[in-house]
């Protein structure tokens, strides 16, 4: 029983590296994709959010809209610097 786990481990092993250097596995592209897909997806789910919270807030309280633009300006910067951060963090992680 060994004898056959420690065979099929050895030719586990044999066949991992020989595939691996027949196979050239690049994955420039895929990080590169990433570099501004994860930035830009977080930014437009929070942009979209924002702009649902803002519309169902005019919608609802009328009367308060200066505090809802307000709050609504305020949340847009920090989105921009969240982007920013989460932008600038891709670039230095990949």
């Amino acid at each position: 029983m060994k004898k056959t786990c420690f065979l099929f481990a050895a030719m586990l092993l044999f066949t991992g590296s020989v595939c691996g250097q027949s196979v050239n596995l690049d994955l420039s592209p895929v990080k590169t994709q990433l570099r501004t897909f994860i930035p830009d997806a977080m930014g437009v789910i929070c942009l979209v959010a924002l702009v649902g919270w803002t519309a169902f807030n005019l919608i609802k309280n009328w009367d308060n809209r200066q505090e809802i633009m307000t709050t609504f300006l305020w949340s847009l910067i920090g989105i921009l610097m969240a982007y920013g951060i989460v932008y600038v963090a891709m670039n230095a992680l990949l």
